[in-house]
């Protein structure tokens, strides 16, 4: 579920965003002056092949901030003029809020924010419903002089998919066989274990009446072509 987070728990989790990405990370903030700490977890990111999507807006980039950003080598820089939103991301953990990114508001100002985490199931469709903003945002910026990198582009197609597909497929890291209710790879066009699958009867049919949902695990009465329970199912459907 959604935490509330005060300036400090900001802060504190804005930095474990970018620590613990391994895919992508998005920086969205209209004020933007980096401090050196952030700057090294960014630099760590850049290292472990992260693509980087910094948009900015109500002016400009200082050249000593630009310069500093430009060194890293997956990094997208874009320019919004009309950005007041500020939300940083990766592919599991978001913050909105309204803390900027520079040192002025973290140790200064007194500011708010909420995190948000995709493996919630409370908070995924709040996640989706995020990432299909800020793929509007950065699809409305600019991109900054030097072009924008293949990182970029290859980001911005990521959460292009993401803002489009389905949440509980894209959300759930894992899945569970209807039968044994072991914990597999989510598909609900395969929702059996390879022990359950092969022990089917020959008289089954997509209609067998088995024992669990493929979504959350619960007892439930399921099928083949109905491998979800019924809240489950509303909720993949955007009820």
């Amino acid at each position: 579920m959604a935490e509330f987070l005060t300036t400090q728990g900001t802060s504190h989790n804005l930095e474990n965003i970018i620590i613990n990405a391994s895919k992508w990370l998005v920086l969205i903030c209209p004020y933007l002056n980096i401090t050196e700490n952030f700057l090294q977890r960014l630099q760590d990111a850049d290292k472990r092949k992260v693509k980087i999507c910094i948009v900015f807006g109500k002016k400009e980039l200082k050249p000593e901030e630009e310069t500093k950003l430009r060194k890293l080598e997956n990094i997208s820089l874009r320019y919004y003029q009309n950005l007041h939103a500020k939300c940083y991301s990766n592919e599991d953990t978001m913050i909105i809020t309204s803390m900027n990114l520079n040192e002025f508001s973290e140790k200064t100002n007194r500011e708010m924010g909420v995190l948000i985490s995709r493996e919630d199931p409370g908070d995924q469709r709040i996640f989706q419903d995020a990432i299909k903003e800020v793929r509007s945002i950065i699809g409305l910026s600019k991109k900054q002089k030097g072009g924008l990198l293949k990182a970029g582009e290859a980001l911005f197609d990521y959460l292009n998919t993401i803002a489009n597909k389905d949440v509980t497929s894209l959300f759930s890291k894992h899945g569970y066989c209807i039968r044994c209710g072991r914990e597999i790879s989510y598909d609900l066009d395969k929702p059996y274990c390879k022990e359950c699958y092969f022990s089917l009867p020959e008289s089954a049919d997509t209609s067998h009446v088995e024992k669990y949902c493929h979504s959350c695990g619960k007892e439930y009465k399921t099928r083949l072509n109905y491998p979800q329970c019924h809240s489950c199912y509303q909720k993949s459907k955007g009820h």
